[in-house]
């Protein structure tokens, strides 16, 4: 059941504010007044449940005509604010127990009826109260309040650097594939005396390889707006020697020989530089890169591979990689 109020909000007479300021000559009161129908409020205001993970959570919510609302977003409290409020967010608003930053608008972010928003930073284990609402000259409508509760304070499913040792990177359970079969696979090695992670080699002193090799992180169950970031880069120093190619790929399923063909590609890059450029500097070598998980693993559980495969000419080394 929707609730309305009478009044405007603050919004609405500053819209109407801005429309005066910009007029060469004052208006007389014919030319501005407007009869408020309260009959003529918002309709079809939804507020569908949150999707919560530990202290993010993203609102969904609906809207009829959207273009004809002069606002519409959310807004949220803590489920004991409201309570104040008598579990109305029209009185909750206007007995301002919600302060202005918790309203949400989002009437310059969509083109539809149907809108989202993922909000950061809730408190850890708290019970919270949103609600969608739309705003016209004739008032507010707000959707059916949905309570929802955090979880735990947020933290990095996985983050591993070149900082970290060989035994911390092993804790973490990555593993490998050798998909062309030649028994050489990443390693752990320091890169430059200071950098530590894993090496794929395509060529090693007088040894040439020709290699496909993944270094598998261990399936993990992710919750929403997750991302991966990840440094890697070629060991060669001169540009024909860094033409390394790495793939970033995510399975639903254990990423195994036989199907790691078969795993979708987030991101690929085969290393390449300005002519001109002999000797590659580190600022031109080093790619280190933040890349959202798609909607469609939400709530999955997920295996990712760097993949180093084709176009191989020295050395693919992976410093960097962190879920969260």
């Amino acid at each position: 059941m929707k609730k309305k109020i009478n009044l405007l909000l603050p919004i609405v007479y500053a819209l109407f504010m801005v429309i005066f300021s910009a007029c060469e000559e004052s208006p007389i009161k014919s030319d501005y007044d407007y009869s408020v129908d309260t009959s003529k409020t918002p309709k079809g205001v939804v507020t569908l449940d949150a999707d919560v993970y530990m202290t993010k959570a993203l609102f969904a919510g609906a809207v009829s005509e959207y273009a004809n609302l002069v606002d519409f977003g959310f807004v949220y409290c803590p489920d004991s604010i409201l309570n104040q409020a008598d579990g109305s967010f029209d009185k909750a608003v206007l007995q301002a127990l919600i302060p202005s930053r918790n309203m949400i608008s989002m009437k310059n972010s969509v083109i539809n009826d149907d809108f989202e928003y993922i909000f950061k930073g809730l408190s850890p284990n708290t019970d919270y109260a949103y609600a969608t609402y739309a705003i016209n000259y004739n008032g507010v409508t707000y959707g059916e309040p949905s309570l929802f509760r955090t979880g735990s304070t947020y933290s990095s499913i996985l983050d591993v650097n070149g900082t970290m040792d060989q035994s911390v990177w092993e804790s973490k359970g990555f593993y490998q594939v050798d998909k062309d079969g030649d028994g050489r696979n990443f390693e752990f090695s320091t890169f430059k005396l200071t950098h530590k992670g894993y090496i794929s080699y395509a060529k090693q002193g007088p040894n040439i390889y020709t290699p496909d090799n993944l270094f598998v992180l261990p399936g993990k169950t992710i919750g929403i707006d997750m991302n991966l970031d990840f440094m890697v880069y070629p060991t060669g120093t001169t540009a024909a020697f860094c033409r390394d190619k790495y793939s970033i790929l995510i399975s639903t399923d254990s990423i195994t020989l036989t199907n790691c063909d078969q795993a979708a590609v987030l991101d690929s890059l085969t290393f390449s530089y300005p002519a001109g450029v002999t000797t590659v500097p580190d600022s031109l070598r080093f790619v280190e890169r933040s890349i959202a998980i798609p909607q469609e693993y939400n709530h999955s559980k997920v295996w990712i591979a760097v993949r180093h495969n084709q176009n191989t000419k020295q050395a693919l080394f992976i410093e960097k990689i962190k879920l969260y």
